[in-house]
């Protein structure tokens, strides 16, 4: 009764609503919740090797949470600014003068 409640008020969760946490093989649309990312981004990992997967049942592909956070992981930290306003600096001054 109570996991039917939760499935209308969340109905585009794909990841089993109701567990406590996240399961530990997850599928890809599971693994593109967890990461907040789309489907498709998941899938271009996985062709391109970037993340590893197993093969569940023969035909579903499910991906080991470890290896995500493990991904997760290895990606480069940034920090400030990713580029110099130039143009926008330049318009303003321009705009002052």
């Amino acid at each position: 009764m109570q996991q039917e409640k939760l499935k209308k008020r969340f109905p585009d969760n794909p990841c089993g609503i109701g567990l406590p946490g996240w399961p530990r093989w997850l599928s890809v649309p599971c693994a593109a919740a967890y990461l907040s990312r789309k489907t498709g981004f998941v899938e271009a990992r996985l062709r391109a090797g970037d993340i590893p997967f197993h093969i569940k049942d023969a035909e579903e592909r499910v991906i080991d949470r470890v290896d995500l956070d493990a991904w997760i992981a290895d990606q480069p930290k940034t920090v400030g600014k990713l580029r110099h306003p130039k143009y926008a600096t330049e318009a303003r001054r321009a705009a002052a003068a």
